[in-house]
């Protein structure tokens, strides 16, 4: 009689886990609410040509629906006093170094630039306004600070910082090729671990597609009898989470049924 218990229960919770599975996946047709949360920490690199600099790198993106709000604060100590330093930036809309703005240091050597941007873009009394070429900051990759001369004093790179808090929660976009595929993404990670879910409904049943990373096509999957699909973890290979820019549902014939851009 117990056996036949556990038999029974067995097959209540696998009946749960479907459909909440496909539960999530069609509230991802419903366009629920986008959530980004991005919050990196890190220290700068010195690169030998001024000794005894330091400096810091704290940003954040809290965006959720239509509300948007980021902030960057760099700071440095040990530069040259009363001088103008320059601050460039590598995003992945341009991966050469771009000049940002420049700064001054105070009578001590210290360097301290703040933006901020919510909405309208404006900057409050925290900061001034976020530049748009560093707009929005989860595309920063790297941050350096120039002297004079435009030689790199400290730099730091974002993309493997010393501190990670980030979360992804949103519906997929259909390309167009499955009118009725819909998928819900949730992806939370910090510097030592990464969870990854991607659900999917609505999909041709009995049938392979891959996911494909940064447009690289990678697993192979087979949909069930209700065309509903499951990714638990990212592919064995992938980028580290803060480089993946790309993620996509191609069907058998490579053409992408479901997509978004990240972060």
């Amino acid at each position: 009689m117990r056996s036949r218990k556990f038999v029974v229960a067995a097959g209540l919770v696998m009946a749960a886990v479907l459909l909440l599975q496909n539960t999530m996946a069609k509230a991802g047709a419903k366009g629920g609410t986008s959530i980004l949360h991005w919050m990196v920490t890190t220290k700068m690199v010195a690169s030998g040509v001024e000794s005894g600099v330091r400096g810091s790198v704290n940003a954040n993106q809290n965006k959720q629906g239509n509300a948007d709000n980021q902030r960057l604060t760099i700071a440095a100590a040990g530069l040259q006093s009363n001088a103008t330093y320059l601050l460039v930036a590598v995003t992945v809309a341009d991966t050469n170094p771009v000049v940002v703005a420049d700064f001054p240091t105070n009578a001590k050597g210290v360097g301290l630039v703040k933006y901020v941007y919510k909405n309208n873009g404006k900057g409050n009394a925290g900061g001034t306004s976020l530049p748009v070429v560093l707009n929005p900051i989860s595309d920063i990759q790297g941050l350096g600070i120039a002297n004079g001369s435009t030689q790199t004093v400290l730099s730091a790179d974002l993309t493997d910082p010393d501190k990670l808090q980030y979360l992804v929660s949103r519906s997929l976009t259909n390309d167009g090729i499955e009118s009725g595929a819909a998928a819900s993404l949730r992806i939370k990670a910090t510097q030592k671990s990464v969870q990854f879910r991607l659900l999917a409904s609505g999909l041709l049943a009995t049938s392979g597609y891959f996911l494909a990373v940064n447009d690289v096509l990678d697993t192979n999957v087979t949909t069930d009898a209700a065309g509903n699909l499951s990714f638990n973890a990212l592919p064995a290979g992938t980028p580290d989470v803060l480089d993946i820019h790309t993620l996509a549902i191609l069907n058998s014939s490579s053409n992408s049924v479901l997509s978004t851009t990240l972060p």
